[in-house]
């Protein structure tokens, strides 16, 4: 009963900043999680329902794509899970990664100012270093294909680390904010306008709204990318479906539409333009 009393309290921080405090229905806040990934599924089996919004202050085992490790220190970031149910929008997870990725830009933006850029698949970049990593995971149905629960992972580096970031990261990895706390409530208005942003995902028909910022925020845009996580290739990125899904031409001409994978940059590399 405590530890629900607590988690109560926390999230009444966040009502007076969202439009709607009926969001904090389905919303729990906790100090700290192994991953809020894995509470998301755990909560999605025992029924939980459809926009199921997990916070934590901090992860003691926060994972990225390809069984990466996510740092997640305590209250330098936010790390959020939300849960989506197919059942109910059977058309959303085909593009659910792409519009999760604007959703968390535009909620940076309309609170810190400045405006991330996409790194496909699903990492958002401030001048430079990457800010945000997202991570999509799904569970079927027992004894049949379709889909039970879709859940999308979100950690922001908000502020720096108090004891900076670790050494296999640290040219990598940067805060959206450069100085600690100049605002004592920039946390809560970002995790209010995560909040609202991925709870309207969940209605969502269409990657329509949310496909041109995807396109606009592309960091790797008539780059030369190599792919790998899949089918290897080097290319130039022409842009994308309406999916979100990457398009690729290569040296003899031949466009192709990636799904999934993962890309680095070859700026000064020379590759047919699109």
């Amino acid at each position: 009963m405590t530890q629900l009393k607590e988690i109560s309290v926390k999230t009444q921080k966040l009502a007076p900043f969202l439009d709607d405090p009926a969001l904090l229905k389905h919303l729990k806040w906790y100090d700290e999680v192994d991953s809020t990934n894995n509470l998301a599924k755990e909560a999605a089996r025992r029924g939980a329902p459809d926009g199921t919004i997990i916070f934590a202050d901090a992860q003691t085992a926060g994972r990225g794509r390809m069984g990466r490790s996510f740092f997640s220190p305590d209250s330098s970031g936010i790390y959020v899970t939300v849960l989506y149910r197919p059942e109910k929008n059977p058309l959303l997870p085909p593009f659910v990664t792409m519009a999760a990725c604007v959703c968390t830009a535009r909620a940076i933006a309309a609170c810190c100012g400045e405006e991330p850029a996409i790194k496909w698949v699903n990492d958002l970049y401030l001048h430079g270093r990457k800010i945000c990593g997202i991570l999509t995971e799904a569970g079927a149905n027992p004894g049949s294909h379709s889909l039970d629960y879709v859940v999308v992972g979100i950690g922001i580096n908000l502020y720096p680390p108090e004891q900076g970031f670790p050494e296999d990261i640290r040219t990598i990895a940067g805060p959206v904010i450069h100085r600690p706390a100049p605002d004592p409530d920039l946390r809560l208005r970002v995790m209010a306008a995560l909040t609202a942003n991925l709870t309207g995902l969940s209605a969502a028909t269409s990657p329509a709204p949310y496909i041109g910022d995807y396109r606009r925020l592309s960091m790797v845009t008539g780059k030369t990318v190599t792919l790998s996580g899949g089918e290897a290739l080097t290319g130039t990125a022409c842009g994308f479906t309406d999916e979100g899904h990457l398009m690729v031409r290569t040296a003899d001409g031949e466009t192709h539409t990636i799904s999934s994978g993962e890309i680095s940059l070859l700026i000064d590399r020379d590759h047919p333009s699109c």
